[in-house]
């Protein structure tokens, strides 16, 4: 298998397996995710590890992009392991504590 270009959807994916395996309504929910977190979440995190707590506006942001049944993901590609694990890899990547939340 090639490696494909090592910055997608997903970040760090040197085998291209969100491409392969993803429809593109779930790579781009995960692209809108990535960007949410970037933007609205990982700024707020170094201060939340010093004080050992999580700002309640990160739940409500992500609760907000409705992840368990994206809009235009079927369902059946919204629940499998694939697509969970890639969106599970996608906080984690941000903050692990964002991704066990």
């Amino acid at each position: 298998m090639p490696i494909i270009d090592s910055e997608t959807t997903i970040g760090l994916d040197p085998y291209g397996l969100a491409s392969m395996h993803l429809s593109q309504a779930a790579r781009d929910t995960l692209d809108n995710l990535r960007a949410v977190l970037a933007e609205e979440v990982g700024p707020l995190m170094p201060r939340a590890w010093e004080s050992a707590s999580m700002p309640p506006s990160v739940r409500e942001t992500l609760a907000s992009l409705d992840l368990m049944r994206p809009e235009g993901v079927e369902e059946v590609e919204a629940d499998s392991s694939m697509f969970s694990g890639i969106r599970n890899y996608v906080l984690a990547r941000t903050d692990v504590s964002v991704a066990t939340m």
